[in-house]
């Protein structure tokens, strides 16, 4: 009898395949149905102008956020999981304790900095009679409390509590917003207005930041084991992510802010919204993303770096599964939810499916980037990274004159085709 075991039919592969994928998939599901609810209420109770301001203001703490750490939240994802594997877990709570003063600092200046940009920046959806000093106020909490709520729940998740990451980061702020709201619409009789959501919201990231905060104080509070390093060598170690994180953060978000810098608020309601309703596609790739690439990142730190790549590709493949024909009914259903939202999609057609063409791509983007900052797989790649995201800025504002949104849109998926195709081929000679 042979000492190897025989390899699995296609079809028991393809059955494990769904099976990782579905228990995998409830918490990102959860996050986005809890986000896509918070902009269902906010469409039908604001219009779609307000709607598309509060947007905005939405987009700008997203791109903000991930760099407000300063690259701590980056660092910590590769770092800590090894340090927890062998056993520092007093290294790990110093340099957690160090990361968390530095992302302190940077959201709070990411906020006031963003909210600056709202108020002074003219045209588009920035219209500063649009934005009262209260909208202003309220919108530089989110966007600092975005960035401190994205630090801790990346913290939590390179614990390995990666399920209640999602909950944390996506899941109960909304709610708690909402739930805020209904208590100022039916118990006080206030008609929502956007400082009001924002401040509503500002207050939903602060009761997750909380739970994300008694989270990693329980799982970080025994041992005394380790060495610490220097304060000033971790902030100089984080500081070689800032430039990624911006790279990043740019390319999710540079199409909306776009959307909103050259054509108006109308437009980026309904952009913002399909890309929304595109985040669905992303579940299978960025729910299996959540814990794989932690252990990954555990795997090479005990040295088994072929296993690791087999995890990312196994993830990459898992992921594929379900996303295709995922793509094909979401864009089918499109103009119907959006009549659902009480917007007004007539001329989007095209837009529809260049943006539901991304969507299908967004998480496999996503989950490669994770992985090639956090293994040592290629030094050009952020380079090539940092290019296709300049040019592709460069594309989409171009494009946006003749073509509108749909030339936004169509910039966005060359610039995104263009570094995955480098990403994928250097995890391919990696694993040769």
């Amino acid at each position: 009898m042979s000492r190897f075991p025989r390899a699995a039919p296609p079809l028991r592969d393809i059955a494990a395949s769904l099976l990782d994928i579905s228990k995998a998939l409830f918490p990102k599901l959860a996050g986005v149905g809890a986000s896509l609810l918070f902009l269902f209420v906010l469409s039908r109770s604001l219009g779609q102008n307000a709607y598309g301001q509060a947007a905005l203001a939405l987009t700008l703490a997203a791109f903000c956020a991930p760099a407000s750490s300063l690259g701590q939240r980056f660092l910590l994802l590769r770092d800590l999981p090894g340090l927890m594997v062998h056993g520092a877990v007093a290294r790990a709570r110093l340099m957690v304790g160090r990361a968390a003063a530095v992302s302190a600092l940077g959201a709070l200046l990411a906020g006031m900095l963003a909210a600056l940009a709202l108020g002074l920046w003219p045209g588009g959806a920035l219209d500063r009679a649009a934005w009262p000093l209260a909208a202003l106020a309220a919108a530089a909490l989110v966007i600092a409390g975005q960035g401190l709520l994205d630090f801790a729940s990346q913290t939590v998740r390179a614990l390995g509590l990666g399920d209640l990451a999602i909950y944390l980061r996506e899941v109960l702020p909304r709610l708690a917003a909402i739930a805020a709201l209904g208590l100022l619409a039916f118990g006080f009789g206030w008609a929502p207005a956007l400082p009001w959501v924002l401040a509503c919201l500002a207050l939903g990231l602060a009761l997750a930041l909380v739970a994300a905060a008694v989270l990693c104080l329980r799982a970080l509070a025994i041992g005394r084991q380790g060495g610490p390093e220097g304060g000033w060598a971790q902030i100089a170690a984080g500081l070689p992510f800032l430039p990624n994180a911006l790279m990043a953060t740019a390319r999710e978000n540079m199409d909306v802010l776009l959307v909103g810098l050259l054509i108006g608020p109308r437009e980026v309601a309904v952009y913002f919204t399909l890309i929304k309703f595109s985040n669905f596609l992303t579940l299978p790739a960025t729910a299996l993303a959540n814990t794989a690439i932690v252990e990954a990142v555990r795997l090479h730190a005990r040295g088994a770096g072929p296993e690791a790549l087999d995890r990312v590709r196994t993830l990459l493949l898992q992921s594929a599964l379900i996303t295709v024909p995922a793509a094909l009914l979401i864009a089918f259903l499109a103009p119907t939810l959006l009549g659902v939202f009480d917007l007004d999609g007539d001329g989007f057609a095209l837009v529809i499916g260049l943006v539901f063409l991304n969507g299908a791509i967004h998480g496999t983007c996503c989950s490669l980037w994770e992985v090639m900052q956090c293994l040592p797989l290629s030094k050009r790649f952020n380079a090539v990274f940092a290019a296709a995201v300049i040019l592709g800025a460069a594309g989409m504002a171009a494009l946006a004159v003749p073509f509108g949104v749909a030339g936004i849109a169509a910039g966005y998926l060359a610039a995104n085709l263009t570094w995955i195709g480098f990403a994928l081929w250097r995890l391919a000679a990696a694993r040769s």
